[in-house]
């Protein structure tokens, strides 16, 4: 069985990975920025409206936390990798859940999670219930249900639309 041979990197290729890298450092730039931006324009919001901080942080600012998930979650499906798009989702939802250290560690009034309204708690409490229908969903495979979704999705949809109105309320 004869040897593969490898060859030395090339400097079109060296060109290429730094180009790549430079692509990745510049698009986290805009994220940081974009992320930013966000959260001023929900203070903004805040200030000028009677809608509630738990309103606005988890529906509106949840709402554009998602949009880039949501992306790629549908290109995952139409390229076949089911997997991953599940995995984006679920994976990117705990990396949200790490991001309260971030934000716990910035906090200087003490403990982040010491200054949790209602609102919070009950957002917790919503998103801990639809972790476990995603679970249930995961589990329990179905080939259809209404609409070509299986219970878990409709259940999900509700009580996601619940949460909201509570909150809107």
């Amino acid at each position: 069985m004869p040897l593969a041979v490898t060859a030395a990197p090339t400097l079109s290729r060296a060109r290429t990975d730094f180009t790549a890298v430079v692509v990745v450092v510049v698009l986290a730039g805009l994220v940081v920025v974009g992320g930013w931006a966000v959260a001023r324009a929900a203070e903004s919001i805040l200030e000028h409206t009677d809608l509630s901080a738990g309103f606005v942080g988890a529906v509106l600012m949840g709402l554009v936390n998602a949009l880039p998930e949501t992306v790629t979650s549908i290109a995952a499906v139409r390229r076949g990798a089911v997997t991953l798009a599940i995995a984006a989702v679920v994976g990117g939802n705990c990396l949200d859940a790490l991001n309260l250290v971030v934000g716990d560690i910035a906090y200087r009034g003490g403990s982040l999670f010491h200054e949790a309204a209602p609102d919070e708690l009950f957002l917790t409490s919503s998103a801990l219930v639809m972790t476990a229908v995603l679970l249930g969903g995961l589990l329990v495979r179905q080939r259809g249900g209404w609409l070509r979704v299986g219970f878990d999705g409709i259940l999900l949809v509700v009580l996601y639309l619940g949460t909201v109105a509570v909150l809107a309320f």
